[in-house]
């Protein structure tokens, strides 16, 4: 039975509104309207599941009458049971299977012919442009092909390392198999205490990958950059316009991209965002205009001032930064964080260009309470200018890019920290081994605990110099 015809009997035998289960459970009216309709599934290790499954055990106990009430035990086995394993997170996935088939050396071509996909498709996944419509046949024929590839030592110990378990776990080809498969579709991978990984660590290592594995060229491609027009006769950007919900919300930013690409004004792009994404980047189509509308933000040679949210789960967090590599190695990126997120039960959006404003404000994480004001006049403009400088100016840089075009001032830089920190612990820099062989392109270096430096050698030659303790802590962590 689907999640949502088994939420509908539920609340059918209870009985119970949608708003009296909406209520108890703390979720929006919105949301459970999606999950009743099946437009949408909670994840099975997400808080929203698990005030659902409350929800209705309480509202069960309260009307139950003669009747037995429902257990949390039973409704908590049938929900986890009806949920779609598609509900995986599609680039964790696809990072995950990029480091499988790297570590044991399998082409797309070979995943191709073991599995019976086309190679096109499994690139595709490999990408995140495709999802496969039955996620659990698919990774259950590349474990398979994979645990039988897997047959040497030196295999057998790169994919411990990788997946975090021991090696001895390994010599069965089925237990290969369970493990490799565990490894793609499980969120988190518990410290078992014989190595195994955190959640976080797996995270760490997939953003490291796609940092190690992008290249510009082939990206610049891929989204046809060179044959982004710019616009020749650029318009006066007028008027105000108010949006509404998460529909609003893809709407006024899209025309906030197009009304800067129409400007003739060049100045910068500043903003800031601690609005929930998920609804968002779960639409393909506004995904790819939403990207397309950056590409043609950065054809015009705007710079963008980003301050990322990094007041949310370390995971999550890496996931979304994964999605600002292509845009970081375009050199046209300035990334910030705060280093205390405003606490309130509202959340913000600001975005400001030259010519054009958008202001926004959501309750308690809630989509469907946001609105959204997006507007060209002085008045508005000069007010959402003076919000920007007043947040910037609390915001901290979150990496230092170094390019090809800076190279004397990151020699300065290297020159600099190096007897900084001879003079506050009498080390030298340290560059960290890869004893993983899990990176082909990038390079790590440790200042002592303060600094960590990735260096990448080529498409394009870029340094990120960080000193964020969250990121920095658990890149020297993996080096413990």
């Amino acid at each position: 039975m689907k999640f949502h015809d088994l939420l509908k009997q539920y609340m059918d035998r209870i009985p119970c509104t949608s708003r009296e289960l909406a209520e108890i459970s703390q979720l929006s009216d919105a949301t459970l309207s999606r999950y009743r309709s099946g437009a949408r599934t909670p994840d099975a290790e997400s808080q929203e599941l698990e005030n659902l499954i409350q929800g209705l055990v309480t509202l069960s106990k309260n009307k139950s009458g003669k009747d037995e009430p429902l257990t949390y035990e039973d409704i908590k086995t049938a929900f986890t049971q009806a949920l779609p394993i598609s509900g995986v997170n599609k680039d964790l996935y696809a990072s995950r299977l990029s480091l499988l088939a790297k570590v044991l050396n399998i082409s797309n071509l070979q995943l191709a012919q073991k599995t019976g996909y086309d190679p096109s498709f499994i690139s595709r996944v490999l990408s995140t442009e495709r999802i496969p419509a039955d996620y659990d046949s698919f990774t259950r024929n590349i474990s398979d092909y994979a645990a039988e590839v897997c047959k040497s030592v030196e295999l057998k110990d790169a994919l411990a390392t990788l997946i975090s378990v021991s090696t001895a776990e390994l010599e069965d080809i089925k237990q290969r198999s369970n493990a490799i498969y565990s490894y793609l579709l499980s969120r988190s991978i518990p410290n078992d205490g014989k190595g195994g990984a955190t959640d976080n660590e797996t995270a760490l290592k997939n953003y490291l990958s796609k940092l190690d594995e992008f290249d510009l060229n082939d990206y610049s491609k891929k989204i046809h950059f060179d044959k982004i027009k710019a616009i020749s006769t650029p318009i006066k950007p007028s008027g105000s316009k108010h949006f509404h919900g998460v529909e609003g919300m893809k709407q006024a930013e899209l025309s906030f991209l197009r009304k800067t690409v129409l400007s003739s004004s060049t100045d910068d792009i500043w903003q800031y965002s601690n609005l929930p994404f998920d609804e968002l980047a779960s639409d393909p189509k506004f995904s790819k205009n939403w990207m397309l509308g950056l590409a043609m933000v950065l054809k015009k040679g705007i710079r963008i001032n980003v301050i990322h949210d990094l007041n949310r789960p370390f995971s999550e967090m890496m996931i979304g930064l994964e999605n600002w590599i292509p845009l970081y190695m375009t050199g046209l990126i300035t990334p910030y964080y705060l280093k205390e997120e405003p606490e309130s039960d509202f959340q913000h959006l600001i975005r400001v260009s030259g010519d054009v404003c958008l202001i926004g404000e959501c309750t308690n994480r809630d989509l469907s309470t946001a609105f959204f004001y997006l507007s060209s006049s002085k008045d508005e403009m000069d007010g959402a200018i003076k919000r920007q400088k007043s947040l910037f100016s609390k915001a901290l840089p979150l990496v230092d890019i170094y390019f090809e075009e800076r190279e004397n001032e990151y020699a300065v830089f290297c020159k600099e920290e190096a007897e900084e920190l001879m003079k506050r612990t009498g080390e030298v820099p340290e560059d960290l081994p890869d004893n993983k062989n899990l990176f082909t392109n990038i390079t790590i270096t440790r200042y002592g605990n303060r600094t960590v430096v990735i260096s990448k050698s080529n498409a394009p030659e870029v340094h990120f110099v960080i000193k964020h303790p969250r990121l920095r802590d658990s890149i020297l962590a993996l080096y413990e």
